[in-house]
């Protein structure tokens, strides 16, 4: 449940977020309880008994394979000799003129050959107070500028916490200190407090968290230091019409009665 928690907070009102480890199962209730037309599932390549319209598997341009094992030994949900089944690689990039390196874009050559790309920058917008609520028609919460220099520590408890700390540095901030923590940890009082301790010997001046891990943070937690959610976005850097023109398809059609 937290892990749908932490999902749901993040979209716009109108989209449900169904959970549940049989995805048939959440799909049926998603497309009966809601009328939904289209269904995205998130790290849904590894249902082996599902069928997709469509696979956009996003990759890290620096490490596009981890480390090259699967889980728990590495990052990867398949293999990477079954990259050759995705519609789409999207490769996120984190740095305003960042490029996918040359190599990566030969791996993938030989990896998943004729699959077309797309480039997508993520975007610091600026952070946030806990809680904060998307608006009406899910419009975005109102966020506050990062001014470069700020002096911060991040606690996290993602799948890759040094990619979190390059992404922020990348922005200018002055990161101080990290404390990452296994991915969906279950967040405790006393850790917490011990990891704030740590930030604010290290310099920083508040801790900044994620909008994955905000759902999990304890709403009691009186803390030394300012919390602040980073809230972020997705910039396309190539054009995006061909690819989501099925989706939109979809949509305009609706759901099969």
């Amino acid at each position: 449940m937290a892990r749908a928690r932490a999902h749901r907070i993040a979209l716009p009102r109108e989209i449900a977020v169904a959970a549940d480890p049989d995805r048939r199962r959440a799909a049926q209730a998603a497309k009966d309880g809601y009328g939904a037309a289209v269904l995205v599932l998130d790290d849904g390549w590894e249902q082996s008994r599902l069928r997709w319209n469509e696979l956009w598997v996003a990759l890290d341009p620096r490490r596009p394979a981890g480390n090259g094992f699967l889980l728990p030994a590495g990052p990867l949900r398949r293999p990477v000799a079954t990259l050759r089944e995705a519609s789409r690689i999207v490769f996120l990039l984190e740095e305003e003129g960042e490029e996918v390196p040359s190599g990566t874009l030969s791996w993938a050559d030989r990896t998943a050959p004729g699959v077309p790309r797309l480039r997508v920058l993520r975007t610091l917008l600026g952070t946030g107070p806990l809680g904060a609520r998307r608006g009406a028609a899910g419009a975005p919460r109102a966020v506050d500028a990062i001014r470069r220099g700020d002096k911060v520590g991040l606690l996290s408890g993602i799948g890759s916490p040094q990619r979190l700390t390059r992404f922020v540095a990348g922005a200018g901030v002055d990161v101080r200190f990290h404390a990452a923590f296994p991915d969906h940890a279950r967040w405790r009082g006393p850790e917490l407090l011990a990891a704030v301790r740590r930030a604010r010997s290290a310099g920083a001046e508040s801790v900044w968290i994620t909008e994955k891990d905000e759902p999990r943070w304890p709403r009691d937690l009186r803390l030394d230091l300012p919390v602040r959610v980073i809230r972020t976005g997705l910039r396309p850097l190539d054009p995006v019409e061909d690819a989501l023109r099925p989706l939109r398809a979809a949509v305009a059609v609706g759901p099969p009665r």
